[in-house]
């Protein structure tokens, strides 16, 4: 059982360095220049991207290529300390509403006939 995930994980942390690798040779490729501070700033997609962090760049290009968006996915994007955790219970409120809704108009049918629902 071991070595059956211990070669799951070799296989996953392979796939992940071809990427890796894959990612890096493409930054090599990217136009780039030299910002004030000395960082470099580099072109993909007709944007600019600062390359603070080694990561940052690569984790972007990467979350790009693999991430498969679903119906039921709600992406929210807020600066530090502007209110996030507010803006999830709104998002929250928002996207149950419905389902709270139809729960309380199924219990007021249950309960009383519809003509007074209707009155």
């Amino acid at each position: 059982m071991e070595k059956a995930i211990d070669s799951q994980q070799k296989a996953t942390s392979v796939g992940e360095d071809n990427a890796s690798d894959e990612i890096q040779e493409l930054l090599l490729t990217l136009p780039s220049v030299i910002n004030f501070g000395g960082s470099h700033i580099y072109q993909y997609k007709g944007c600019w991207y600062h390359d603070y962090h080694p990561k940052f760049l690569k984790g972007m290009i990467s979350s790009q290529r693999h991430f498969q968006a679903q119906d039921s996915d709600v992406i929210l994007i807020t600066f530090p300390k502007s209110g996030t955790t507010w803006l999830k219970a709104l998002t929250y409120a928002i996207v149950h509403h419905i389902v709270l809704v139809m729960q309380y108009l199924i219990q007021l049918i249950a309960l009383y006939s519809p003509q007074i629902l209707m009155t």
